[in-house]
């Protein structure tokens, strides 16, 4: 989709960003909650298993046609994936 060494880059900074800064936000919540599976298993859920599919439909219905939106998409998955990752 793209050959730019700054999006290439960006991925893995934006996946360590993703994992380690949602945990320093919601510590002080997920510690006050009295039943913490519900919590982890929603969020992983939608926040971190959700985006992978919609990665792949993106990549299946905008690479060819617009692979700028599909670049995006695939950006913001895996920034979603990795926040969910962070905070299950």
């Amino acid at each position: 989709m793209t050959d730019s060494k700054l999006v290439i880059g960006l991925v893995p900074a934006m996946w360590s960003l993703g994992l380690y800064l949602p945990q320093l936000l919601t510590a002080n919540l997920a510690e006050s909650m009295p039943y913490k599976k519900p919590f982890v298993m929603v969020i992983g859920f939608f926040l971190e298993r959700l985006p992978y599919l919609l990665i792949g439909l993106a990549i299946l219905f905008f690479a060819v046609e617009s692979p700028t939106i599909a670049l995006i998409a695939v950006l913001v998955g895996i920034g979603m994936a990795a926040s969910g990752a962070g905070l299950g």
